[in-house]
């Protein structure tokens, strides 16, 4: 480094590489690509330093992960391609022996696109129902990581105290024109299984791969609504402690429409009924409650005023398991 560059380099940067040893940034860079291999997504080398892992994962602190400048996580991820720790390929990382998914991932992001532009023209249309505050996309889909056959996992926030019927008319009007999943249809299909209102906004489950699904999540409608959601949902820096709002992630963002939105409101007008609501939310509660899915020991069910969250199998505990299994294996490099 030159005397020019260390003169002009900032207070932060100084500190970073003061505090933070070159073995702590490798051992969090191969973590934090351990995990995402998991979920069979190679990551560029401004991921890996925007989503990087911190204690427990990793040995260094969330506070000081975001003092590490960039340049130190390339110097270091190129470092660990060398000693054959790390594959890169198109600019992508994977650990060692798995070049396979980078292959793979070109076309999956191409299919992603295509699937995300057919989403965003039905959800243009979304809009009009009653009581819709905000579509997202979640899931395998927000990492632009989908397969062929995948249906489509969204997060769906409503108008508080109008959960019931913003979840009927969204069910009927999707299973209508066949966009529904159900039974074993699921291909190209909206998977419902989570509502909550904006009266709430904050995701209930606070875990690591909690933290991954919401820190990828892309608005499709309802920015105001998005922007409270995020601010509602920082704990996802425990887990990432770069992660910020994105405005790469705003791009598909359909805006407000004044026709639209008149007839909304006109339709919330006409079902604005607080018996409706009532009505709605005993009979689902009771066809929630004879489902045998919610009884199986894995399975996360909620279904309240606030929130409706069916999660029959739930992919977390698994994601971690694996995880865990393969930081034992890495605790040696």
């Amino acid at each position: 480094m030159s005397r020019y560059e260390h003169k002009n380099m900032n207070t932060l940067t100084v500190a970073a590489l003061e505090t933070v040893p070159s073995e702590e940034i490798a051992k969090t860079i191969i973590f934090t690509v351990a995990y995402f291999d998991i979920l069979k997504y190679p990551l560029t080398v401004f991921e890996i330093w925007k989503y990087a892992l911190c204690e427990p994962y990793c040995p260094v602190s969330g506070k000081s992960i975001r003092k590490v400048p960039l340049f130190r996580f390339i110097t270091e991820a190129d470092l660990l391609v060398e000693k054959h720790i790390l594959e890169k390929c198109d600019g992508r990382y994977v650990l060692f022996g798995n070049s396979a998914i980078i292959s793979k991932h070109s076309e999956k992001i191409k299919l992603s696109m295509l699937k995300l532009k057919r989403i965003r023209r039905i959800v243009y249309w979304l809009r009009m129902l009653p009581f819709i505050r905000m579509i997202a996309i979640t899931g395998r889909l927000a990492l632009k990581n989908i397969g062929k056959t995948s249906d489509w996992d969204v997060l769906v926030i409503l108008e508080k105290k109008h959960i019931w019927i913003g979840r009927t008319f969204l069910t009927v009007f999707l299973h209508i024109i066949r966009k529904r999943r159900w039974g074993k249809r699921a291909k190209d299909r909206f998977c419902l299984n989570y509502f909550i209102t904006n009266e709430l906004l904050e995701i209930s489950v606070h875990d690591l791969f909690a933290a991954k699904e919401y820190a990828f999540t892309i608005p499709l409608c309802g920015e105001k609504t998005f922007v409270l959601f995020e601010k509602k949902n920082t704990w996802i820096r425990n887990f990432f402690p770069r992660w910020n709002i994105s405005l790469e992630r705003t791009q598909l963002l359909i805006q407000e429409n004044k026709g639209i939105s008149l007839i909304q409101k006109i339709i919330e007008v006409i079902f604005d009924s607080r018996w409706l609501e009532e009505t709605l939310g005993k009979l689902q509660k009771e066809k929630i409650q004879r489902n045998p899915k919610t009884y199986r020991p894995e399975s996360y069910i909620v279904a309240d005023d606030t929130s409706l969250i069916f999660l029959p199998d739930p992919h977390g505990p698994k994601v971690f398991e694996a995880f865990y299994e393969k930081l034992q294996e890495l605790r040696v490099v």
